[in-house]
């Protein structure tokens, strides 16, 4: 499991930093894509999902405030992973 994300690795996130948040994607797409996949048979399917979770995680990053969802269980800054089964 991920260590607690710091107060400057939340402002990297929310002013869009590229390395942070490839950095992101490279540490919790495996988890996403294994929720996507508990919904979805489709492997390829299950990756558009994990995209577009990326996705509008990066959309809606300026307005993450890091006080609900993953993050407050020390996971990553993350607003895709509460969101995945949503796509389904």
């Amino acid at each position: 499991m991920a260590e607690a994300v710091t107060s400057r690795e939340l402002l990297a996130f929310r002013c869009g930093d590229e390395v942070y948040f490839r950095a992101l994607i490279d540490a919790y797409s495996p988890r996403l894509l294994a929720c996507a996949r508990s919904f979805l048979p489709d492997l390829d399917e299950a990756r558009d999902v994990v995209q577009d979770a990326w996705v509008r995680a990066y959309e809606r990053r300026r307005s993450y405030s890091g006080s609900a969802g993953p993050c407050s269980r020390g996971s990553s800054p993350c607003a895709a992973m509460p969101v995945c089964p949503r796509f389904v």
